[in-house]
C-alpha cells in the first residue's frame, strides 16, 4: 500500500464506515481493507489490554448485562449459534467499562469474570439471573431487577439501561452474520477503545496514530 492510501484506510476506519465503501472509494482489493480493519483493530486491543484496570469501588454502581451475537443470514445457511458477551459499566465514569466473549452462562464463569473485573464492594446492578445469586456474599453489594415486574428498582431508581445502550452501540460495530468468535474480542475491543477517546475528547484520528506508534515502538515492548 502506498502512505496515500494507508492515510485514508485509517480516515474511513476512524469513522466507522463499511469495508465495502473503502473498496470502492479506494478501488483497493478485499483483501487489502480486510487486512487493514483487522490491523486497527488489533491495536485498540492491545491498547485496551495494556490499560485494563478494575471497574467499580466501594459505593458505586456498577451495571452488569450479557447480550448474544450472532444469526443466520436471511434465515438460510449454515447454523450459526451465537456468542454469548459479558459486559460491565460504570455508573460514574462511562469510559469505564469491559466486554468479554464467554463460554457459557455459569455461576463459576460470570461470578469469575465479574471478580476479575469489578472491585469488591461495589454495587452490582443486574437481573435476577440465577448465576449472580451469590454476589451479595462475596464482598458485593447485590441489586438484582426482575424485569418481568419492572425496568427500574422502583426505590432505588437502579436499572441496567446504561450497559443495554452499550450493547446496542457495540453491535453496530459487530459483523452482522457469521462473526469469527476469535473475531469477537477484537471487535469489542476497537468498540471500547472509541468509546475511551470519545469521552477524552480528543481526534480519533491523531489518538490512533499514537496507539500505532505506542504499540509498534521496541522501546514500549522493552518495558513490558
Amino acid at each position: 500500500m502506498t502512505s496515500e492510501e494507508i492515510v485514508l484506510l485509517t480516515y474511513y476506519w476512524r469513522h466507522n464506515l463499511p469495508q465495502e465503501y473503502m473498496i470502492h472509494e479506494l478501488g483497493a482489493s478485499s483483501v487489502t481493507v480486510v487486512d487493514w480493519y483487522s490491523f486497527a483493530r488489533e491495536v485498540c486491543e492491545e491498547v485496551i489490554i495494556w490499560n485494563s484496570v478494575k471497574i467499580g469501588e466501594p459505593g458505586v454502581e456498577v451495571e452488569i448485562d450479557e447480550t448474544k451475537i450472532g444469526k443466520r443470514k436471511y434465515n438460510r445457511g449454515r447454523q450459526v449459534d451465537g456468542q454469548w458477551i459479558l459486559g460491565g459499566r460504570d455508573t460514574i465514569e462511562r469510559s469505564k467499562m469491559f466486554m468479554v466473549p464467554v463460554v457459557d452462562r455459569t455461576k463459576e464463569t460470570l461470578v469469575g469474570l465479574i471478580e476479575k473485573w469489578v472491585e469488591k464492594g461495589s454495587i452490582i446492578v443486574s437481573d435476577c439471573w440465577a448465576s449472580y445469586r451469590c454476589l451479595g456474599a462475596i464482598s458485593y453489594v447485590h441489586k438484582p431487577i426482575n424485569y418481568s415486574e419492572t425496568f427500574k428498582d422502583p426505590i432505588t431508581e437502579a436499572c441496567t439501561n446504561h450497559i443495554e445502550l452499550e450493547w446496542l452501540h457495540a453491535q453496530k460495530s459487530l459483523p452482522t452474520y457469521c462473526c469469527r468468535h476469535d473475531h469477537i474480542r477484537s471487535h469489542l475491543a476497537a468498540h471500547m477503545w472509541r468509546l475511551c477517546v470519545k469521552e477524552k475528547g480528543v481526534n480519533i484520528f491523531l489518538e490512533f496514530l499514537n496507539a500505532v506508534r505506542t504499540v509498534y515502538n521496541p522501546e514500549t515492548w522493552k518495558s513490558i
